[in-house]
């Protein structure tokens, strides 16, 4: 139950903070078709009633800008998003940027911290 009241607590605070950011209220209905669900739905999670499965959490993480780990109380929110959240868009950014022979040599790269850690 306190899972279930932490993310429907995080749902509502984002849900204020993303219509505060775009200088209105931000409607459930809006939201709610943005990640494919009944505005009803999202009421239900936003009050504690349920919890969202595994890919209605997703959609709605991203639809945040937020990883999965800080709806569920798990991750920090730093600077407007979780820090996860933040370091994957700095690395997609980064990604976006990179030529294919970049790309090659970072994977490897990556491919080898994990290697080593796993050891």
């Amino acid at each position: 139950m306190d899972q279930q009241l932490s993310i429907g607590r995080r749902l509502q605070k984002l849900r204020t903070e993303k219509g505060a950011a775009l200088g209105h209220a931000l409607p459930q209905a809006v939201v709610a078709d943005a990640v494919g669900i009944a505005r009803s739905t999202l009421a239900a999670y936003e009050k504690g009633h349920y919890l969202p499965g595994r890919e209605t959490l997703t959609a709605l993480a991203n639809y945040y800008d937020v990883s999965i780990d800080f709806l569920s109380g798990q991750a920090v929110k730093v600077s407007g998003t979780s820090s996860t959240a933040a370091d994957e868009a700095e690395w997609t950014d980064l990604w976006r940027n990179m030529s294919e022979f970049q790309r090659r040599r970072a994977l490897a790269v990556l491919k080898a911290v994990n290697d080593a850690d796993v050891s």
